[in-house]
């Protein structure tokens, strides 16, 4: 029998501390073997453990520990399902994966549609790749919230999308869901054309009526890159779509409000930068519930910022020039910052936004930019002597590379007459950083 294989162990974690290494399978756990990542996180939440391990010598070890209930041990594995990943059966016509460009990491063409990893960290998964084992394995077990990404409750539409006949049977699958009290946070991929006007209309109905097991919808606009070679041609929302957009929810978000006490349907933020709008104050985002989907980014900045701002120093000891580098998008709302920054005497920030030239110039989010760009941006700048504030969300944490595989040193050693600072997407990280106080 295959047990799941530890790849790395936390140093200073509990498992550190009793003598786990890299290179251990996990036999069991309080004597029940481990089917997935489920099963663990559900039996190292207790606070008294016996674990079943196999080294890499063959031997079996029998490890008692007593911890705080829902601890971690600190254990990460080869696969992080602990099991075979389920793997994307869709063809969707907006797929981001097949439009990467030829060149880039292999992991990044990894399509998961798996409902371990979504209940776990967030990730969006549409349900059409699932057995009858695996909806009962669902059911029993009940991971809660799913992020589902729905895009349409018209099967018929949404098989069309998906380019999956397993597609059509969303209202049927989240009702399931519903009736066994797993939350779901859901996802519509707003392609125009497809399934916008009188279909999102149809959707955001369908959706509402399994409030509150569905929790939130956010509606994102379609990533289109340059490299859609042999896929069907698309378009990308503009200005006068992005207006219709929020001009159609942003009324039933207040009037949901009023009734359910949430808003409910969250536009992304780059519909607002689209259609040259300011973004909504906090309230309307409640607390957040789809943040890493990109939903709010810029009014949490904006409210991060806000009290840093009313204590800024009239001047700096020394002069100082900074380059804030971002994408396209949330370069207008910097711009803003920056002409406050450059009221205090001795300092001059400038905004920096980089054409994604590597996915194509309509991503315009600074996570996804690459080193290249980065690069071939700055180089055309009088940048000497300056600090260049790099926005950490474009670099892999442990590796510090971007997309594009350069990494952050590189891109360092490439502009030497400049000091580069990775920097946190957080407001008072970028006024630390701005005026010196990054240590």
């Amino acid at each position: 029998m295959s047990y799941p294989r530890i790849a790395k162990v936390v140093p200073g974690s509990i498992a550190d501390q009793v003598g786990v290494q890299a290179g251990f399978s996990l036999v069991a756990i309080n004597g029940q073997t481990i089917e997935d990542i489920l099963d663990y996180r559900v039996a190292i939440a207790n606070d008294s453990l016996t674990l079943s391990l196999i080294d890499t010598g063959g031997q079996l070890w029998e490890i008692d520990i007593e911890k705080e209930y829902g601890e971690d041990l600190g254990l990460v594995f080869d696969h992080p399902t602990l099991a075979p990943l389920h793997r994307c059966q869709n063809n969707c016509l907006f797929c981001f994966v097949a439009q990467l460009p030829p060149r880039v990491r292999p992991t990044l063409r990894v399509k998961d549609d798996d409902y371990r990893l979504s209940s776990l960290h967030g990730s969006f998964v549409t349900l059409t790749n699932l057995s009858e084992a695996d909806w009962q394995r669902l059911l029993d077990v009940r991971p809660s919230p799913l992020y589902i990404s729905v895009h349409t409750t018209n099967g018929r539409l949404r098989e069309k999308l998906m380019r999956n006949p397993k597609a059509g049977k969303i209202m049927e699958q989240l009702r399931k869901l519903a009736d066994h009290h797993i939350e779901m946070h859901c996802q519509i991929v707003l392609v125009p054309g497809f399934n916008d006007g009188m279909e999102l209309e149809r959707t955001m109905n369908d959706l509402l009526s399994l409030w509150p097991a569905v929790q939130s919808v956010a509606i994102v606009p379609v990533g289109l890159t340059r490299h859609r070679i042999h896929l069907p041609p698309l378009c990308k929302a503009d200005a006068a779509d992005a207006r219709a957009v929020i001009d159609s929810l942003l009324p039933l978000a207040r009037r949901l409000r009023r009734k359910l006490g949430v808003s409910f349907a969250y536009l992304a933020d780059e519909f607002f930068v689209l259609a040259n709008s300011d973004v909504p104050e906090r309230r309307y985002y409640d607390d957040f519930p789809q943040k890493e989907n990109g939903i709010g980014l810029l009014r949490l900045l904006l409210d991060e910022l806000a009290p840093h701002l009313k204590r800024l120093p009239r001047r700096l000891s020394e002069r100082t020039r900074v380059f804030w580098v971002t994408g396209t998008s949330a370069a207008p709302t910097l711009q803003r910052i920056a002409q406050r920054l450059n009221q205090i005497e001795g300092l001059w920030v400038d905004v920096v936004p980089v054409a994604n030239r590597f996915f194509g110039e309509t991503v315009t989010v600074a996570g996804l930019l690459c080193g290249q760009d980065i690069l071939a941006t700055l180089e055309g700048m009088d940048i000497d002597g300056a600090k260049v504030l790099i926005p950490a969300v474009a670099l892999r944490t442990e590796e510090q590379d971007f997309l594009d595989d350069m990494t952050f040193a590189e891109l360092q050693g490439a502009l030497p007459q400049a000091r580069l600072i990775a920097t946190p997407v957080e407001g008072q990280a970028l006024i630390d950083y701005t005026l010196g106080k990054e240590a």
